[in-house]
């Protein structure tokens, strides 16, 4: 990934390892596939590709090169249905005080059931993280807060090291110095 990690390029093709070429068909073709995939946004959605491919078609027994560019958008969802919402439909969708919500799930075993609960609970957040991404961003800023702890913790750890054994160093030194005087 080149760019911030937002470009991405493969090259290569498919080629016979054995056995005659057949009529009109290039063989030393070997890098003649080359794709150029541009994320256009931070969180993955959107996509541009410029495309460039070799192919052999039977019917013409013959080599054809197929270019073009094109215009990718990337969803997860969970029903057909999402593909189609907007984000703050998505957001009432998955509210669980709404009257919608509480048709679709059973809100009464919810309460009596922690396996149940958990799983909706499971389902309703990774849904939020695939299709929003301030609920995203707002559920890994606790846990990078959490790793930026960790690692000056351990970097405390690391400098109390280094001065005790700076310490143990001079102490020796000074004990070598009084013993020779």
């Amino acid at each position: 990934m080149l760019f911030d990690d937002r470009l991405k390029i493969a090259i290569g093709s498919s080629f016979e390892v054995e056995g005659k070429t057949r009529p009109g068909e290039n063989p030393n073709n070997i890098a003649g596939d080359i794709t150029l995939d541009y994320q256009l946004s931070k969180d993955g959605r959107y996509f541009a590709r410029v495309y460039r491919k070799n192919q052999y078609q039977a019917t013409l027994q013959g080599q054809f090169v197929e270019t073009g560019i094109g215009f990718i958008i990337n969803m997860s969802y969970n029903k057909f249905k999402e593909l189609f919402m907007s984000e703050k439909a998505l957001a009432d969708y998955y509210d669980t005080s709404s009257r919608s919500f509480r048709r679709r799930f059973d809100v009464q075993r919810m309460e009596t059931d922690s396996a149940y609960r958990d799983s909706v609970r499971w389902a309703i957040r990774d849904s939020l993280m695939r299709s929003n991404p301030e609920y995203r961003k707002r559920l890994e800023q606790p846990q990078q807060e959490e790793k930026l702890k960790q690692d000056s913790t351990e970097n405390k750890k690391t400098q109390k090291k280094s001065s005790v054994k700076d310490t143990a160093i001079r102490n020796e030194d000074e004990e070598r110095r009084n013993n020779a005087a």
